[in-house]
């Protein structure tokens, strides 16, 4: 079973003797990876299927003929299975045949909601295919009476067999050389396929879970499954992507830079035009408010309920109380709630910090280009500027190539290592005077409280291990119980400390960006790339692609397009609901 064209395979898995009186053959097709139920198919449901299709440009592949006395023989049996293996791997090369409700409902793939006439099969190598079915002398162009023009010997299987075969290697031939002109022409005229991947499972489906800033940022979800996107890229190797662009919401950051490392890339781009719907953002942000809002009313009733438990028996004082939560009920109901007010719904809405960003990236290996506050969508966006999203990917991936050249990655390298330089000078300045400091402080130790070298020594490494559990974050008062030659170790560490992780952190970045500096070439055009994004805007752009079908992405699924014909190339775990 190999890979064909129109992205489906079918391998004839066995053949069944029925009660010794004809054989059944068991089929499986798959499309992208994904295997589809077996079907049992009888030689006269292809005679059927062949004469069904006989009306398609170009002709068919030859059947094997029948045979009238013999036909359960096991030579017999097998040969014709091997004939029929391949005129139906010739057949997956057709894409009318392929988009054909007849082929797909013979091989049971879903159905096509229009009908098979109404299919485009304006593809870029179909006259080139159809010329190789016309000019072979192995297509029988009248199919419906096929049956009349073979015998019922052995030889005739034998024969369909080698001309099915002679055809297929032209087929492949013939896809070979269009392949290659295709890449020639993607090199010189722009991108030849683009992929769009769902991100990973979210965390905030796992019950019980949670996240660090989830009150804060409740539409901002990690991930929780971490094999989904690497099982996904291991599937992604063969279309060779160059980029992979992710959206600015941390579960597809998370998702994308596990691919991105899979596929061996070296940078992770960010794009805010691929993010999540707003309407959902803004939704998830109105729930936590009205959470909160909830919690705050809760607190304010315990707080009433308590100031009862003092009143009397005094009539005045009963009055007086009853008419004070008359006013408190009255003021709660008139105070707007947060999930209805627009500045705090607002005032939740921001992208992670782009140093968490960072940090995803080059936990990963890869280098991060986000433009952060460039094509951010609002918080109120439209139905048109949402779908005017979902299918300019090839907008986004265009973007991101002209931001990343050889040249401006040359200049960014240059800039890092001139700071690089320079807090270099800051950290060994800050190094002398932690070096004078813990003089004077071993002289204190040593001639005012009278301890001898060793144990100054010990007391030395004792405060310096002390500042470095409290990661330097002492308190006023514990200072001031310090003595004044202490207190200036422990700013001469703290100015250490933050000098040497950002010295790390920029060294890491160099060494990130030398690496696609090497790797990127003068001209080095993107012919494919990928992006990671949610369900909606995958499934807004499969309806643009084919406006008669719906699919519901599972996490990780994904499709590829060529942007060229607007045709899709393949998909996996797209389940069609329509």
């Amino acid at each position: 079973m190999s890979s064909l064209r129109s992205g489906i395979n079918v391998t004839i898995v066995r053949s069944e003797n029925v009660q010794n009186q004809y054989s059944i053959y068991v089929l499986q097709a798959s499309i992208a990876g994904r295997k589809y139920p077996l079907v049992k198919r009888r030689y006269s449901e292809f005679v059927k299927l062949w004469n069904n299709l006989s009306s398609l440009p170009g002709g068919l592949p030859t059947l094997p003929g029948k045979k009238m006395f013999g036909k359960m023989d096991s030579d017999f049996v097998n040969k014709r299975m091997a004939s029929l293996q391949d005129a139906l791997h010739v057949l997956c090369y057709l894409v009318p045949a392929a988009k054909s409700n007849c082929f797909r409902s013979f091989l049971g793939l879903p159905l096509f909601s229009s009908s098979p006439a109404s299919i485009s099969t304006n593809m870029p190598t179909s006259r080139g295919t159809n010329n190789i079915i016309n000019n072979s002398n192995t297509i029988n162009h009248n199919n419906h009476n096929h049956d009349n023009h073979h015998d019922n010997k052995n030889s005739t299987t034998t024969n369909s067999t080698t001309n099915n075969q002679t055809l297929l290697a032209a087929f492949e031939n013939h896809h070979q050389s269009i392949s290659q002109q295709h890449s020639s022409a993607a090199a010189k005229h722009g991108l030849c396929s683009v992929g769009m991947i769902r991100h990973s499972a979210r965390l905030d489906q796992v019950f019980g879970c949670t996240w660090s800033d989830r009150t804060l940022r409740p539409y901002d979800t990690p991930i929780s499954d971490y094999d989904l996107p690497t099982r996904a890229a291991l599937k992604l190797v063969s279309y060779d992507f160059q980029a992979v662009i992710s959206s600015p919401f941390r579960r597809c950051l998370q998702t994308a830079a596990v691919i991105a490392n899979r596929l061996g890339l070296k940078v992770l781009f960010v794009d805010n035009r691929l993010g999540e719907v707003m309407h959902q953002v803004k939704s998830l942000i109105k729930k936590q408010l009205d959470v909160e809002d909830q919690e705050e009313d809760k607190k304010k009733q315990d707080d009433l309920d308590e100031d009862k438990t003092y009143k009397t028996d005094r009539t005045d004082k009963t009055d007086k109380i009853v008419n004070t939560d008359k006013a408190d009920k009255t003021k709660r109901n008139q105070t707007k709630k947060k999930s209805e007010n627009i500045q705090d719904i607002q005032a939740r809405w921001q992208y992670m910090a782009v140093e968490e960003a960072e940090r995803i990236a080059e936990d990963s290996g890869l280098l991060l280009r986000w433009s952060r506050n460039q094509n951010k969508p609002a918080l109120d966006e439209s139905v048109q500027s949402f779908v005017k999203r979902c299918n300019n990917a090839t907008e986004v991936i265009e973007d991101a190539q002209s931001t990343f050249n050889v040249h401006l990655l040359t200049e960014e390298l240059d800039e890092l290592g001139s700071s690089i330089v320079s807090i270099e000078e800051d950290l060994a300045n800050a190094r002398e005077t932690v070096a004078r400091s813990s003089e004077q402080l071993l002289a204190t130790f040593c001639n005012t409280l009278g301890l001898g070298p060793d144990a100054a020594s010990d007391r030395m490494y004792e405060i310096a291990n002390e500042a470095e559990q409290n990661d330097l974050g002492f308190t006023e008062d514990v200072l001031n119980m310090k003595i004044p030659v202490e207190v200036a170790y422990f700013e001469a560490l703290a100015t250490v400390s933050p000098l040497q992780r950002s010295l790390k952190l920029m060294h890491r970045k160099q060494e990130l960006l030398r690496t696609a500096v090497n790797k990127q070439g003068e001209d080095n055009r993107w012919t494919s790339a990928c992006v990671v994004t949610h369900a909606d805007l995958l499934n807004q752009r499969l309806q643009h692609l084919e406006p008669n079908a719906l699919y519901a992405p599972r996490c990780c699924g994904w499709f590829v397009e060529d942007p060229r014909t607007n045709v899709v190339i393949a998909m996996n775990d797209l389940d069609r609901i329509m």
